[in-house]
């Protein structure tokens, strides 16, 4: 597991980088909000796969992958920067922006994943649905997806569950 986690990070670094220097020659930075938006669509997608199906190996990479790929460091800084020089309005819209994609990229991601596992749109999950009155563990995420979870920032929590729509 910890190779496939350490491969994964390596490609998303790579591409993260590749982005970089195809798209933030302008004004905004492009290539933080394309990676953002994208990589929140794949890792909605493996999270409810993960959550449905449990996590494979090329879950676990495709975690890993996500997150290097996606920067909210890169994000929260170049927001600073563009305030900076350009002003506060030319900030809050790019930060605007990663809000008004990058949060549907994400549902959208796992609400596909979701339709895409079982047939009618319904996947059964591992994560029981939440309950007031039943008692949970600490963790109720089956162990690979706690690892894709630690490994992302936490986002395959079971909020996320199919079933919390």
């Amino acid at each position: 597991m910890p190779l496939t986690l350490a491969l994964g990070a390596a490609c998303g670094a790579v591409a993260r980088y590749g982005a970089g220097l195809w798209l933030d020659r302008h004004p905004l930075p492009w290539g933080t909000l394309l990676v953002n938006t994208i990589g929140c669509f794949l890792f909605g997608f493996i999270a409810a796969h993960a959550m449905s199906e449990g996590a494979s190996q090329t879950t676990l990479f495709l975690a890993a992958f996500c997150g290097t790929f996606t920067t909210v460091s890169s994000f929260a800084l170049q927001s600073l920067i563009l305030r900076r020089k350009n002003g506060t309005g030319r900030a809050a819209f790019y930060i605007s922006l990663h809000l008004i994609l990058c949060l549907p990229a994400l549902y959208a991601g796992h609400s596909l994943a979701a339709s895409y596992l079982s047939p009618g749109g319904t996947t059964t999950s591992h994560v029981a649905p939440a309950n007031e009155n039943a008692q949970t563990s600490s963790n109720p995420l089956p162990s690979e997806a706690s690892a894709i979870s630690a490994t992302c920032g936490h986002i395959a929590s079971p909020s996320l569950s199919p079933h919390a729509r």
